[in-house]
């Protein structure tokens, strides 16, 4: 009865942890401005895949805020100088295990100072 309980509690820890990441669609290139902003059901299905662009793109950084924030849609959350992207999160029901944004500090002229990953 003891390890019965345990295979359901972790079979159920699994089910609840699953990507909710989708393959790109053919031909896409390097950056999708328009996959990026996908949204469904609270979650971001394409953003994984262009992360390495976005942190490492010359052309991302040489952005300032207003153009960053027409290319990446609304923030999800913004501070201050700070702009914040979520990328993917994993709930077990409705308790967060991990979350990954990608976060912009800008400068006060609105310039990218850098991008990082926060998890």
């Amino acid at each position: 009865m003891r390890y019965s309980v345990y295979i359901i509690f972790l079979s159920l820890f699994f089910l609840s942890c699953n990507s909710k990441q989708k393959p790109l669609p053919e031909n896409t290139p390097t950056f999708s401005s328009h996959l990026w902003k996908i949204e469904e059901n609270n979650e971001y299905p394409y953003r994984e895949h262009f992360v390495e662009y976005v942190l490492h793109d010359d052309s991302i950084h040489s952005l300032n805020k207003k153009q960053i924030l027409q290319l990446l849609g609304n923030p999800t959350k913004e501070n201050n100088n700070y702009v914040y992207y979520r990328i993917s999160d994993t709930h077990l029901w409705f308790w967060p295990l991990h979350t990954k944004t990608i976060v912009f500090k800008f400068n006060t002229d609105s310039s990218v100072e850098w991008i990082k990953i926060h998890e």
